[in-house]
C-alpha cells in the first residue's frame, strides 16, 4: 500500500513538472506591411491550436498569451499568411502582399466578378491614364 502511494506521488510530481515546463508568456509586437513599413490594422493573430486570439490595433500592435515555442499565425486579407515560432516575448512581423489573390478579381461597371466567369471583351487602364 505504501509503495502504491509513493508511486502515485512520483507520478503526480512528474506531471506537475511537465506542466510547468510549458512556460506561458505574453507575446507582443507590431505587424507591418513589408512593402512600405506601414502598420496594419485588424490583422488576426492567434496561437496555433488555441481557441482565442487577438487583432492588431490602429498602430499595428498586438498582445497575445501563448506557450513558449508555440506557432503564432498572422492572417490578413490580401496578404500572405505568416507563421512564426514564439521564442521570446516580442515578435514583430512584416506581411507580404498576396498578389496571386488580387489578380483573380476583375472590376466591372456595376460590381466585381472572377476572371474565369468573365465573357466578352476586356480592356485595361493603368493608374496613370485614369
Amino acid at each position: 500500500m505504501k509503495r502504491k502511494i509513493n508511486l502515485l506521488l512520483v507520478l503526480l510530481l512528474f506531471g506537475v513538472g511537465l506542466v510547468s515546463a510549458q512556460q506561458n508568456l505574453s507575446v507582443s509586437g507590431v505587424v507591418t506591411d513589408a512593402s512600405d513599413g506601414s502598420p496594419l490594422v485588424g490583422v488576426t493573430v492567434i496561437a496555433k491550436g488555441a481557441t482565442n486570439g487577438t487583432v492588431t490595433d490602429i498602430n499595428g500592435k498586438y498582445t497575445l498569451k501563448a506557450v513558449q515555442g508555440s506557432t503564432i499565425v498572422f492572417t490578413y486579407i490580401g496578404m500572405e499568411k505568416q507563421q512564426v515560432i514564439a521564442k521570446g516575448s516580442v515578435v514583430n512581423v512584416a506581411l507580404q502582399a498576396d498578389s496571386h489573390v488580387l489578380n483573380e478579381v476583375v472590376a466591372v461597371g456595376y460590381g466585381t466578378m472572377r476572371k474565369s466567369d468573365l465573357t466578352g471583351s476586356v480592356s485595361s487602364l493603368s493608374g496613370d491614364k485614369l
